[in-house]
């Protein structure tokens, strides 16, 4: 059985200063970017799957999707 709403991973690099944690709320999932702790932004994935929004938390915390 799935989760329902919360948070879901948490990703993050000790070099960069870099975390993500995906959530899900009702419309679906979503990802929280870091940087040096501070939300720098709420990237929405409503219509992508779950491995999609872990994608994105990986990509940002490797340094590959630059805010």
């Amino acid at each position: 059985m799935d989760k329902e709403h919360g948070r879901y991973h948490e990703y993050s690099r000790t070099e960069n200063q870099r975390s993500a944690i995906v959530m899900k709320n009702e419309k679906g999932f979503y990802v929280i970017l870091c940087k040096n702790g501070l939300r720098v932004e709420t990237r929405l994935c409503y219509d992508h799957s779950e491995t999609w929004a872990e994608r994105v938390a990986e990509n940002y915390v490797d340094g590959i999707l630059n805010i």
